[in-house]
């Protein structure tokens, strides 16, 4: 597939043709595992030489960190099927580490120093030359990424336009990173302040046309703001390369129930989005402002944040908001195959991953915690 240096300046007709070409919705996912030592469980910059014990660039990927490893599923039918990618992925890798590296999943490292070592790929030198104490600190967070199929091109549009105010309840949902640099910071997950060292994070403009959003990556790239869509890190973005949309919001979770449950979740929204849409409902298209202050809210405080419902502009508790929308969802989870995953959503809102880390960290401290998240990473059973 070409991919965006390719084709130079994406035009509008060049992007509707490639969002034209899905014809489901699909999902698919990367998610951002840390590498811990197994003995200190610090963070252990062993992601080159797994990657060179894998030789499998389709499925495992370098990131930013030289203590991460990306696993990469293919194209799926459900959030299901994604975990179950994503388990045959960490088995392969949890083998070819024989012992000297272990697998966690979580926001950010509890306890290690906040100055990554960056990979050595040229792509991410550059990064570091270009943005230096912004790479260390960004590369810090670890997420998962999921992509979304959505048929038709202007469907996509709606669905994407509308999804980005529903990134703060995702992340709520997700939160899994309460301890950095050896202290509880207080928030559910300070994942999106450190990614917020690196530029264009946080909330999307609203694409509007399909013409408008290509006019708008070419001014970026004649100014020098980014030399590759790609590197517009928001947290929900529309994908110039695959023709997905994809959700950047979500801490990583070890536990691959939990993958599924949000992931099960993104895909039901994209699918009743698109089916309101279907029914001639405008979906709303809301300012990045007022995002933005819910998806502080939600890195805050989590499945305890006060939200504000965009709408009618009036606080919301965020647990009321989540189980609502997961009413709602539960209309378009049948069909898409997502039951199990949804189900699994409800009971992460009522025991939340920050809530657990806390819980174990009392008992055991930070490394024991670490442990612990290297034990549920490693158990490929759910």
């Amino acid at each position: 597939m070409a991919t965006a240096k390719d084709w130079g300046t994406p035009g509008a007709d060049r992007l509707r043709e490639l969002f034209d070409r899905v014809e489901s919705f699909t999902i698919g996912a990367e998610e951002e595992l840390l590498l811990v030592d197994p003995e200190t469980f610090d963070l252990r910059p062993a992601g080159g030489e797994l990657l060179s014990r894998l030789a499998d660039p389709t499925t495992y990927r370098e990131e930013l960190s030289a203590a991460q490893l990306e696993i990469v599923t293919p194209v799926c039918r459900s959030a299901g099927e994604v975990a179950r990618s994503l388990a045959e992925g960490r088995r392969r890798a949890i083998e070819a580490a024989a012992g000297d590296v272990r697998l966690a999943a979580a926001g950010a490292h509890p306890f290690a120093e906040p100055w990554a070592e960056v990979a050595t790929g040229e792509r991410f030198q550059r990064i570091l030359h270009e943005h230096r104490w912004g790479a260390r600190t960004g590369a810090l967070a670890a997420g998962i990424h999921i992509h979304l199929g959505v048929p038709g091109a202007d469907r996509a549009l709606a669905v994407f336009d509308a999804l980005r105010a529903y990134m703060p309840d995702l992340s709520v949902l997700a939160a899994a990173a309460p301890y950095f640099a050896g202290r509880d910071t207080g928030f559910a997950s300070i994942r999106p302040k450190l990614s917020d060292a690196l530029p264009h994070q946080g909330v999307a403009p609203a694409a509007v046309s399909w013409e408008f959003h290509a006019a708008m990556i070419d001014r970026g790239r004649r100014a020098g703001a980014h030399r590759d869509p790609a590197e517009l890190w928001w947290e929900c973005r529309l994908h110039l390369r695959l023709g997905t949309i994809e959700v950047r919001a979500p801490d990583a979770q070890a536990s691959l129930a939990d993958v599924e449950a949000v992931a099960a979740v993104a895909h039901c929204l994209v699918a009743w989005l698109a089916g309101r849409h279907d029914q001639g409902e405008p979906l709303p298209v809301h300012q990045p402002g007022m995002i933005e202050e819910n998806r502080w809210r939600a890195a805050r405080d989590g499945v305890d944040a006060e939200l504000i419902d965009l709408e009618r502009g009036e606080p919301v508790a965020a647990r009321d908001r989540l189980a609502g929308l997961l009413d709602d969802l539960s209309a378009v989870a049948p069909q898409l195959g997502d039951d199990h995953g949804l189900a699994g959503a409800r009971r992460l809102l009522s025991l939340p991953g920050s809530a657990r880390q806390r819980e174990v960290a009392s008992r055991v401290g930070l490394h024991g915690l670490v442990e612990w998240l290297a034990d549920r990473t490693e158990r490929l059973d759910g």
